[in-house]
């Protein structure tokens, strides 16, 4: 399973810092949030995994 599109060194490194910075701007439409995924999106899911809350 992947993140998706995320805001990260590896990604811009893949498509260049002139398209990454223009998905800051504008979002990025082709998936559900419109935006890149930030490290703080994933360390949420991760919190949650982690806790009792997933265990329900």
């Amino acid at each position: 399973m992947s993140p998706g599109p995320s805001d990260s060194r590896k990604s811009v490194d893949l498509v260049g810092e002139q398209l990454a910075e223009q998905w800051r701007q504008e979002g990025f439409p082709v998936v559900p949030m419109g935006r890149l995924g930030a490290a703080k999106d994933m360390a949420a899911v991760l919190s949650f995994h982690v806790s009792d809350d997933a265990a329900t």
